[in-house]
């Protein structure tokens, strides 16, 4: 699992937690020093190729800071080669888990695309409305 950044000084916001089964971590942003500005990026490495048609995704249940808006997945063969976005889509600014659906892709990589903050919470234009 790798992230374009995450958050180990300031919180154990680490990209690992993502996937640890406890809905009390997160992975969160780099914030402390400088934060590091959307979007923000998360790449599943599943080790290998399986048949993927969905992403869920749990948003931080302590607080809605950080909570995803606008988001993109992408799927990679070899974690280098994105091509087009399986899915794009707006998350309700809220702590229930999402589900987002996609055409079944056979991949080995799963990437999932923060570009703003639900809520307008952050930094990015305000999202147009929540589904």
């Amino acid at each position: 699992m790798t992230a374009s950044d995450q958050e180990t000084t300031g919180e154990n916001g680490a990209a690992v937690n993502v996937l640890d089964g406890n809905a009390s971590t997160y992975w969160h942003s780099e914030w402390s020093g400088t934060a590091v500005p959307l979007p923000h990026s998360i790449t599943i490495d599943m080790y290998k190729t399986d048949t993927v048609a969905a992403l869920k995704y749990l948003p931080r249940t302590c607080s809605s800071n950080g909570r995803i808006g606008r988001s993109e997945i992408h799927a990679s063969p070899d974690g280098t080669n994105w091509g087009a976005a399986v899915a794009t889509g707006i998350w309700a600014d809220n702590a229930l888990e999402k589900t987002t659906g996609f055409t079944p892709v056979a991949t080995r990589f799963i990437r999932l695309t923060a570009i703003t903050e639900a809520g307008h919470g952050g930094p990015g234009p305000a999202p147009p409305n929540s589904i």
